[in-house]
């Protein structure tokens, strides 16, 4: 079994080698680019000024085509969602803080593991607020 293994790998060694290249070395099919050749290749060419009266739509985004006509925004439902974790997460790092502030050192869980989950629900709650000054700022950028 080992001998037909050999027999496979010396074989498929065989058939890629070309003439003129030593085994072990690397090397590219085709013509040899040298360095500064490369790097110009990898410049990109300069951009030309667009003329921004004809490439800015009115509306905000362009249309693909793809999207329907009459789309409903989601800022109801993430108004709904983001105000729900704003109460929980607001209720959970007042309680989280306290009961870390009234537990002993021998109890179970730990102060510090109380104050962990404390801080963990206070940036969800920034989380949360954040996403609720988004959602007044998208709203107030529809009306005007």
């Amino acid at each position: 079994m080992q001998d037909d293994v050999v027999q496979l790998f010396r074989t498929c060694r065989a058939a890629t080698r070309r003439p003129g290249i030593q085994p072990g070395t690397a090397f590219a099919p085709g013509p040899v680019i040298s360095r500064s050749e490369v790097s110009s290749m990898s410049q990109m060419p300069p951009r030309e000024p667009r003329d921004d009266s004809q490439s800015r739509s009115p509306t905000r985004h362009r249309r693909s085509g793809t999207e329907p006509l009459a789309a409903r925004s989601d800022l109801g439902l993430r108004t709904i969602l983001s105000t729900a974790a704003l109460v929980v997460f607001a209720l959970a790092t007042a309680g989280f803080a306290w009961w870390a502030t009234s537990s002993s050192r021998d109890s179970s869980p730990s102060s510090t593991v109380l104050g962990v989950l404390a801080a963990v629900c206070g940036v969800l709650l920034l989380v949360a607020v954040l996403d609720l000054a988004v959602i007044h700022r998208r709203r107030s950028g529809q009306r005007g």
